[in-house]
């Protein structure tokens, strides 16, 4: 991006700052000094006063600050036109000298121009995440969250430290990616006996009877509810077990004849229990675990909450409650039809990362349970339940390059229970563990070589010509007034007068080269620079080279402005009766379009429609690997483009606040300054 003191592609000044800087006095005076263009205009002027000459519009056809400016406009050109009277020096002599705000700002412009490239980068070269095949990579995950035990008596640890306070976080079953499969299981079980009124209604969302997501539920719940919450979701899930379609619970015979044999198999208890389809929002809140505010924008938060982002989310739940402590540990997997989803999942298995290579999911849970059972005493058994939420791909629009990422979230909840026989259970404490991941879809790397390509033609482009303009300028102050000139100080400050004379946006936006050039990398990458720099936002102010790097990227929606602007003009002067004379029209004042950051909690991340579902592992499989045309959100040059709207409103509602327009010049012609 550039800045500068005027508007994009304006080389005039407006009406309104001309009659402020330029009385009609010294317009005639101006005038007179140029003794070539008097001459001529003396020739054309009609002898009597009140004369008129032939075709010229009247008086009142033509408003009194445009003749002026016409006639200002009209005397710059004829003496910088090469075919126009000789130059001078009084021509640089009368230059006026450049405020130290234009200057500042002149020099801000040229310094963001020619450091596009170097400050943020041609193009995506190579993408910092694992690859788990061709075009898809995990951006993060599985990541493990801090685990929370709740104990019956209301204490808590974090990590197997005891806190000092019995509270735990509310975002963690409200704005959390891994909070949407245990809020959608409890919207779908509303009617189960098992549950009680332990989960707030500040948590409920959808199918759930009196639900207020909206309502403020505090920073913390107390750890009794939370631990009342997770305990009585277990029990009706596992009470759910025999309406949720299984090989295990439906009729093996038909006529005496076996359908399916599965040895062993069969004779193993129900695992999946619960499976279901859901629809959630996806507003505000961090893609990582803590479930706090993500970093966040003027564009991106009219982006949310103007196009609703949205995920579409498949959950799956499975118990295992026949733990043996002669047999330390669990077999999530043994089963391929009644068996968690993630066992399928390449996102699951061990990758490697740094020349190391991670465990599998399935058996860090194994190896947790088997831990747990180690420290039970008599009479206490384990039992496991994992909740799985994995979203559909969902594409972001507003690019050339693909880009599309889901995520994944996975909750282990360990009970330790106290029994009395084999039918009389109590739950004395919960451990809650989960990790989340995000996977992501993109062909940003075929791409790079054009991007790169367009940025490096327009980066030569600017840097040649603000080279070309400042000799330029040495050029027309040694033919002008070299003479007069004694020391090369002298000179240098003549030039630079001229220099920053010419405003600074004709220089950077007046040619098409460039603004193509920028506008076009732009709208290829501009998907995949977003995604990579607002995924380190939070680490973006940890060093000033990051912080640099992260505006600059955000900045370069000013070459669709410059495009939009450049358009606006070509279409304008086009028209016949247009001349040089008339200029173009353009934005008064400094024309910034940044993107700031705004302090407003918008997290939302309710569950909108759930339905339950048959369980069948195919089809859930092929939901979570399906990139559907309908499932997207608007973002990249959409935004962008909201940024540009969202400019213009601001700028207008200060015009009209500052320039209120007389109620008797509605219907004339009214100039903006």
């Amino acid at each position: 991006m550039a800045t500068s003191d005027g508007g994009i592609g304006s080389a005039l000044e407006s009406p309104h700052q001309s009659k402020k800087r330029m009385s009609p006095h010294d317009q005639t005076e101006d005038v007179e000094a140029n003794p070539d263009f008097n001459s001529d205009t003396r020739a054309k002027t009609p002898a009597g006063p009140g004369a008129q000459p032939s075709g010229a519009p009247s008086a009142s056809a033509v408003p009194t600050e445009n003749n002026w400016q016409r006639k200002r406009s009209s005397l710059l050109l004829h003496a910088m036109h090469p075919d126009g009277a000789r130059e001078t020096a009084t021509f640089v002599e009368g230059l006026p000298r450049s405020t130290a705000l234009r200057v500042i700002l002149a020099l801000f412009a040229y310094a963001l121009l020619v450091s596009d490239v170097p400050r943020a980068g041609s193009s995506v070269t190579s993408l910092p995440f694992v690859q788990i095949e061709p075009n898809v990579f995990t951006v993060y995950g599985p990541t493990a969250l801090p685990s929370q035990t709740l104990f019956q008596n209301g204490t808590v640890a974090t990590d197997g430290v005891s806190a000092s306070s019995s509270k735990v976080s509310t975002a963690l079953y409200k704005f959390t990616p891994s909070s949407y499969g245990l809020r959608t299981v409890r919207d779908l079980l509303e009617g189960s006996p098992m549950l009680d009124s332990s989960w707030p209604t500040c948590l409920l969302s959808a199918h759930s009877v009196g639900a207020s997501y909206s309502s403020d539920c505090g920073d913390s719940l107390p750890a009794v509810t939370v631990f009342n919450m997770l305990d009585t979701l277990v029990e009706a899930v596992a009470a759910n077990a025999p309406s949720t379609t299984s090989y295990k619970n439906v009729a093996q015979t038909e006529e005496g004849i076996a359908i399916m044999a599965r040895g062993e198999l069969s004779s193993l208890p129900q695992r999946v229990c619960f499976s279901a389809r859901a629809k959630a929002r996806w507003t505000g809140t961090s893609s990582a675990g803590s479930g706090s505010t993500a970093a966040s924008s003027s564009t991106s938060f009219l982006s949310r909450n103007l196009l609703d982002h949205k995920y579409w989310l498949s959950v799956w739940v499975t118990t295992f409650t026949d733990l043996d402590t002669k047999n330390p540990g669990v077999d999530l997997c043994v089963d391929d039809l009644d068996r968690p989803l993630f066992c399928e999942k390449p996102w699951a298995a061990a990758l490697p990362v740094d020349d190391t290579e991670s465990e599998a999911l399935w058996e860090i849970v194994s190896s947790r349970a088997a831990a747990l059972q180690a420290t039970l005493a008599h009479g206490q058994k384990l039992d496991v339940t994992l909740v799985e939420a994995e979203s559909d791909p969902l594409t972001r629009l507003g690019g050339a390059v693909l880009i599309a990422h889901k995520i994944y979230n996975v909750v282990a909840l360990y009970r330790i229970r106290q029994c009395t026989d084999a039918r009389v259970c109590k739950t004395i404490a919960v451990f809650d563990e989960r990790v989340e991941g995000k996977v992501l879809y993109t062909d940003a790397l075929e791409w790079s070589s054009l991007a790169s390509t367009l940025r490096f033609i327009g980066q030569l482009y600017v840097v040649v010509r603000v080279v070309c303009l400042l000799v330029a300028c040495f050029a027309v102050v040694d033919k002008n007034v070299g003479q007069k000139i004694g020391t090369d100080t002298s000179r240098m400050k003549h030039a630079l007068r001229v220099f920053f004379a010419i405003p600074s946006q004709v220089v950077v936006y007046g040619s098409w080269l460039p603004v193509v050039c920028y506008a076009s990398a732009h709208i290829i990458d501009a998907l995949i620079l977003y995604e990579l720099e607002d995924d380190g936002g939070e680490s973006a102010t940890e060093s000033f080279s990051a912080l640099t790097r992260w505006l600059a990227v955000h900045m370069r929606c000013i070459w669709l402005m410059a495009l939009l602007a450049r358009f606006r003009a070509l279409l304008q002067t086009s028209a016949g009766a247009w001349t040089p004379s008339h200029g173009v029209s353009a934005l008064g004042a400094v024309a910034f379009v940044a993107h700031g950051g705004i302090a407003v909690d918008d997290r939302d991340a309710r569950i909108l429609e759930a339905n339950e579902v048959e369980p069948v592992p195919t089809f859930m499989l092929l939901r979570s690997e399906t990139l559907d045309g309908w499932k997207m959100n608007l973002e990249g040059v959409y935004s962008d483009m909201l940024a540009v709207a969202l400019a213009a409103i601001i700028y207008v509602f200060v015009i009209l606040t500052l320039f209120p327009v007389p109620r008797e010049l509605f219907g004339n012609q009214v100039v903006f300054p």
